[in-house]
């Protein structure tokens, strides 16, 4: 088992606010943001996560994750029959909806880990913030139209070493529609890198949200909705999610396809598997349905 330094960098309430709503966070009074901090401390379950950070400080990448999920009494379940639709070997990129914000992913990086263990996930900047799963997370920021060039050189290594790379293409958490809960528009990141390396693309649907309080968050204000996300982790406590994963996608079939498009059918796609069907992957990418 991996291990990390002792000395742990833990999560602190003021960095978080620093990152997430710099200029409220500058312009509050000195006492009334401490005492307000300390409620949103014990609030949004910072303390929780420090406990568990400090309970697993010598855990690092899927040891971290499978030692939280049992800590909280949490399960992801995927179908076997479905495991075999994940390449064993060689590079894919994997894409999916984005319901939870954090323990999606790591749901989505347990389930990889059935398969192979060269896997490595695209999150929000403010998830960096977690030494033990550093190894396994690729930074990405929305604050610019541009990826960082570190970013693209460790996406690039990854598939280069025949890795995997999984995407949340919605780039935020879904989000409560008319229509019921969908991902913000698709961008289009994970597509370029699959032309560019020459790879497959696995869709994949979590079949999950999270609760009522933290969508009327998302209505306040999109930087409170991102600082809630700790304490909906510790709401998932002895529950369980389940994985949808569809047919490996080959590249022949989407190459000559633009971006932006080829965003728009598979975010289809992938809600059609969160439905329990079986898209016709290819006559959507034809434009047949």
């Amino acid at each position: 088992m991996k291990r990390i330094p002792l000395k742990q960098k833990f999560i602190d309430i003021h960095n978080l606010a620093r990152q997430a709503i710099p200029k409220l966070y500058a312009s509050l009074p000195g006492r009334i943001r401490d005492a307000l901090f300390r409620f949103l401390e014990r609030f949004l379950k910072i303390r929780d996560i420090n406990d568990v950070l400090t309970k697993f400080r010598h855990f690092q990448n899927i040891d971290f994750i499978e030692a939280f999920f049992s800590d909280i009494d949490f399960h992801v379940f995927v179908k076997k029959k479905e495991l075999v639709n994940i390449p064993r070997r060689g590079a894919f990129i994997g894409i999916a909806n984005h319901p939870l914000g954090g323990l999606d992913g790591l749901a989505l990086i347990k389930v990889i880990h059935e398969v192979r263990d060269d896997v490595k996930i695209i999150v929000n900047e403010l998830l960096m913030n977690v030494d033990n799963l550093k190894g396994i997370f690729v930074p990405y920021s929305k604050k610019s139209d541009e990826i960082p060039i570190s970013t693209v050189r460790e996406i690039s290594r990854t598939l280069k070493n025949n890795g995997c790379v999984l995407f949340f293409p919605a780039g935020g958490v879904s989000r409560l529609r008319p229509d019921g809960l969908k991902d913000p528009k698709w961008m289009a990141g994970a597509f370029f890198f699959a032309k560019r390396f020459h790879c497959p693309i696995v869709p994949m649907f979590v079949h999950a949200k999270n609760s009522l309080i933290y969508y009327v968050s998302t209505v306040i204000h999109k930087k409170l909705a991102a600082l809630m996300l700790p304490r909906e982790i510790f709401k998932k406590k002895s529950q369980s999610i389940s994985i949808t994963v569809g047919q490996t996608i080959p590249e022949e079939l989407f190459k000559d396809i633009p971006d932006t498009t080829l965003a728009k059918i598979l975010r289809k796609a992938v809600y059609a598997l969160g439905k329990g069907k079986n898209p016709d992957i290819r006559a959507l990418l034809l434009g047949k349905i």
